[in-house]
């Protein structure tokens, strides 16, 4: 027998959701575009007269499918047990289509994150974004949060070309609210050890060998789209006078940036080299942002991709 397919399968999940519902509800197959090309099918409910649908995504079920019928009609009920469980959104996702049409009413809401560029060609025909470098801004809007974690909506052109607004607007109060609500926040990598109880059992030696880690850590006080912190106004400028140097920024992965001072001597072709190793080994694709790095120059106030080409 020929394997089904994801779409076949989304069908069948479908088809029961609506059998153990019933009426007064609407499912929809929706595909979504992630980060960096990864494409997700899933299954969207919500009760008639919702303006908003948590969507449940089907494709782990379905790499771990082995009969149809058996596994169907399974992910369908669990997927209706978490929607009647955490199906209520709180208030404020309902966003009425008035709303929605009107930026005055949602511009305390959006926020923005950094993804690749390359990478990510496809989903930037979809959405307003801006150039950085080698990668891009785009934009979301920032819904709430709650046990499970943060709740966002992807801000596509359709959305953007009913606000009448042109995307360094959009890019100014995005700055704002990520200012307010997702503070840039730097450790170092000592207290993110400490933090993570991973001290090393020999504390007669713990401090030579934190004095020889030259890392810190940028990222956003929940540790999400930390990324975009280089984009803070400050941030880098307080931490490279805090250091007396240039800084270099290693994009550990959208969530988190790493940041060491530029000395002399220093082997960028080798940093590069550790960056693409570690996105192909340790970072999940999703999260992948560049196999490039940076450098913050204090006395411009500027951050540059260093050509690793024109180096060598």
């Amino acid at each position: 027998m020929s394997k089904v397919t994801l779409e076949i399968f989304a069908v069948e999940v479908k088809k029961h959701i609506k059998e153990i519902l019933g009426d007064g509800y609407n499912t929809e197959i929706r595909t979504v575009s992630k980060n960096n090309g990864i494409i997700l099918t899933g299954i969207s409910i919500s009760r008639i007269g919702d303006s908003v649908s948590p969507l449940f995504y089907l494709n782990d079920s379905y790499t771990q499918m082995e009969d149809i019928k058996t596994d169907a009609e399974d992910v369908a009920r669990k997927i209706v047990n978490c929607f009647r469980g955490h199906g209520n959104l709180p208030a404020a996702t309902h966003l009425s289509v008035n709303v929605l049409h009107d930026f005055e009413q949602v511009k305390g809401k959006v926020m923005f994150k950094l993804i690749n560029t390359r990478s990510n060609e496809c989903l930037l025909r979809q959405v307003p974004n801006m150039p950085y470098l080698d990668l891009s801004i785009v934009f979301y809007l920032y819904m709430g949060e709650d046990e499970e974690g943060m709740m966002t909506a992807q801000l596509n052109n359709e959305h953007f070309a009913l606000w009448e607004v042109d995307v360094q607007t959009l890019y100014r109060n995005a700055l704002q609210n990520m200012q307010r609500v997702m503070a840039a926040v730097i450790k170092s990598m000592k207290e993110i050890m400490n933090s993570l109880r991973m001290v090393c059992e020999e504390e007669s030696n713990e401090d030579e060998r934190e004095e020889a880690t030259p890392f810190h850590v940028l990222t956003t006080a929940s540790g999400i789209n930390g990324a975009v912190c280089m984009l803070y106004p400050g941030v880098l400028a307080g931490f490279a006078e805090q250091r007396g140097k240039d800084i270099i920024i290693i994009p550990s992965s959208v969530h988190e940036l790493l940041l060491m001072e530029d000395v002399e001597g220093m082997d960028y072709k080798e940093l590069v080299d550790l960056v693409r190793l570690i996105n192909a080994t340790e970072v999940a694709h999703e999260d992948v942002l560049s196999g490039n790095i940076y450098r913050y120059e204090r006395y411009c106030g500027k951050v540059s991709m260093i050509n690793i080409d024109e180096i060598l």
